[in-house]
């Protein structure tokens, strides 16, 4: 299903009249290009990687009020990643935005959160 496929749909169950608004737009028809799944898939992607810099922010602003703890290795060769950084699970949604407020990334991650 493609999005204007998704769209025209949308349209027949609620306003049949509406179906003419491709004759108003004359970008519409670069919308049957446009997959309904990529755009979910694509929405999905973006929100993984949100997470990481959010994890990377935290990680950032505990860092910068000396309250993180490196998290101790089973062994010399283990890989560190954003999985690893000890972020405090108990922390309260209040303390977290508070956290992302105090650094630029986490005030970046806070304004693309919102608007995803």
């Amino acid at each position: 299903t493609t999005f204007l496929q998704y769209v025209v749909l949308v349209v027949q169950r609620n306003n049949e009249k509406l179906l003419n608004f491709k004759d108003d737009l004359p970008t519409v028809a670069k919308a049957d290009k446009i997959y309904w799944d990529q755009c979910i898939n694509e929405l999905e992607e973006m929100e993984t990687q949100l997470e990481i810099v959010r994890k990377l922010a935290l990680h950032d602003a505990n860092s910068k009020k000396n309250i993180y703890s490196l998290p101790k290795k089973k062994g010399a060769q283990e890989d560190y990643d954003s999985d690893n950084l000890n972020i405090d699970e108990d922390m309260s949604l209040e303390e977290e935005v508070s956290l992302l407020r105090s650094t630029k990334i986490g005030m970046f991650a806070l304004g693309a959160i919102k608007k995803v």
